[in-house]
C-alpha cells in the first residue's frame, strides 16, 4: 500500500481541521499567541522533524503561490535583512522549527542567568 493515498491524506485534513479549532477558540477567548504555542508545542516538535524536508507536489493539490516562486534571499544581503526575509516567506513547519531552536534558546539563557 502506497503512503500517498486517499487515508492519510484525509489524516492530515482532520490533523489540519483540529488545529484550525484550536486556532478559532484562541482567537475567541483572545489567547495570546505564546500561550497556544506552548499548547501545541508537542505537536510543533513533531511537525518540525520533518522542516528542512521540501514537500513535493502531489498530484491530488496544486502547487501553491509560494511553490512557484523561488526564494529570493540575496547573498548579499545583510545578516537579518536575510532572517526576516526567510521569516516572512518560511513554510509553516519551517516557522515551527524555528520556534522551537527560539524557545530553546530563551530556556538556555534564562537556565544561565538563574547560575
Amino acid at each position: 500500500m502506497a503512503f500517498d493515498n486517499d487515508s492519510n491524506r484525509k489524516r492530515v485534513a482532520k490533523m489540519c481541521d483540529t488545529l484550525d479549532l484550536v486556532e478559532n477558540s484562541a482567537a475567541a477567548n483572545g489567547t495570546p499567541k505564546e500561550e497556544v504555542a506552548e499548547m501545541i508545542n508537542q505537536l510543533l516538535q513533531r511537525v518540525a522533524r520533518y522542516a528542512d524536508i521540501q514537500p513535493t507536489s502531489s498530484p491530488h493539490s496544486a502547487p501553491d503561490e509560494a511553490e512557484a516562486q523561488p526564494r529570493r534571499i540575496g547573498v548579499s544581503a545583510p545578516r537579518w535583512a536575510s532572517i526576516l526575509d526567510m521569516a516572512n516567506e518560511a513554510s509553516l513547519p519551517e516557522l515551527g522549527a524555528a520556534m522551537i531552536v527560539y524557545g530553546q534558546r530563551l530556556d538556555e539563557h534564562f537556565a544561565e542567568a538563574k547560575e
